[in-house]
């Protein structure tokens, strides 16, 4: 049995990370059966972060690597049929929304300080409330430097909000009316922007990102159709 190693849930998902959602289709799609342990200490992962699995002693960390051991030791095809001008095109698209649009709702969620103020008690639900600020405040001042770092988080909230724009259009220009990014099957693309955007139609905040990722309806009902797809009896979890 797989253990997959995750987030608690959060933004309308059964995790409220979107690599980790990702990999919860992953094995959906490979029929692997897990276990889902919530990670309170991220000190035991591997690279820091999740998703990492345990697979019969063997621990990936990082939801592309996991897929790469998911297809090499089950002998899955999560793109089956597509050609490789489509293959090229899912990776384009996956590291569009997880190497940019992810960092743009990054900063909507947690370097302006109002929004912040929201998703705080949402990220951290798990803690006690008069333990939340000791342990959510200096996470938030790391995510703030990595985000630096990276280079999102040097632009305005302007600036940022305009580039989260481009990326909807263009992937709902994209999609257009496929019930699935390649037409009507699953393929690995589906799993990558799904979570990505429901991090952003499930977060609790009204503002400016919401509104522009709401102004496509594609892209929000494609995000639902996937999760509820894939993942059909968590999803009802996170609707009960």
């Amino acid at each position: 049995m797989i253990t997959l190693y995750a987030f608690h849930a959060g933004f309308g998902m059964p995790s409220g990370s979107p690599f980790v959602v990702k990999t919860m289709i992953h094995l959906a799609m490979a029929h692997r059966p897990c276990q889902i342990e919530i990670a309170h200490d991220l000190s035991a992962a591997p690279k820091g972060k999740l998703p990492y699995i345990s697979d019969d002693g063997d621990i990936i960390a990082d939801s592309e690597l996991i897929r790469k051991h998911l297809e090499k030791k089950y002998s899955v095809d999560f793109d089956p049929g597509l050609s490789p001008g489509d293959k090229a095109d899912a990776i384009a698209y996956t590291r569009l929304v997880e190497d940019h649009l992810y960092w743009c709702a990054m900063y909507d969620h947690w370097q302006i300080d109002e929004n912040w103020a929201v998703i705080k008690p949402l990220v951290f639900q798990s803690l006690p409330p008069d333990q939340r600020d000791a342990i959510a405040e200096p996470i938030r001042e790391q995510v703030i430097r990595d985000m630096h770092g990276q280079g999102q988080g040097r632009h305005s909230a302007d600036e940022n909000l305009a580039f989260a724009k481009r990326d909807l259009e263009a992937l709902a220009t994209r999609l257009g009316d496929r019930p699935f990014w390649f037409g009507e099957r699953l393929t690995s693309a589906d799993a990558a922007i799904a979570p990505q955007i429901q991090t952003i139609a499930g977060d609790p905040l009204s503002g400016p990102l919401n509104e522009a990722l709401f102004a496509h309806p594609n892209l929000v009902a494609h995000a639902k159709r996937v999760l509820e797809t894939a993942l059909p009896g968590e999803m009802a979890g996170q609707a009960a």
